[in-house]
């Protein structure tokens, strides 16, 4: 996964309901791998692969349906946090960081609708 952030510009991160069991993502924290019967490994649940726009408080949970498209994703200089709005990282010392990092995006990112 760690290879795989890279090449999608996202950015690793903490995730952890709890202090005591906090890791290092590289991914959206609720994407899962499995190990399949035929002993091949297999990922599933992408749905919020790429991370989401600023949050619009007039749609609830729009973090988990308006998200960059990944052409956005992969221009932008710095990785982004797929998780940002989430509870899962509600004990990263960055989290406030990559909220920001959207807020400070908004005023561009509506001048050049083609990425979203």
């Amino acid at each position: 996964m760690e290879s795989l952030s890279g090449r999608l510009n996202v950015k690793e991160h903490l995730a952890g309901a709890r202090m005591d069991n906090i890791i290092a993502c590289y991914s959206a924290a609720d994407i899962e791998g499995h190990l399949g019967a035929d002993n091949r490994f297999y990922i599933i649940d992408f749905s919020r692969a790429m991370p989401p726009v600023a949050y619009e408080p007039s749609l609830p949970a729009s973090n988990l349906f308006r998200l960059f498209r990944p052409e956005f994703v992969l221009s932008y200089p710095h990785p982004l946090c797929p998780d940002g709005y989430s509870g899962f990282v509600k004990h990263d010392p960055m989290k406030r960081t990559y909220i920001s990092v959207w807020e400070n995006m908004a005023d561009t990112i509506m001048i050049d609708r083609q990425f979203l």
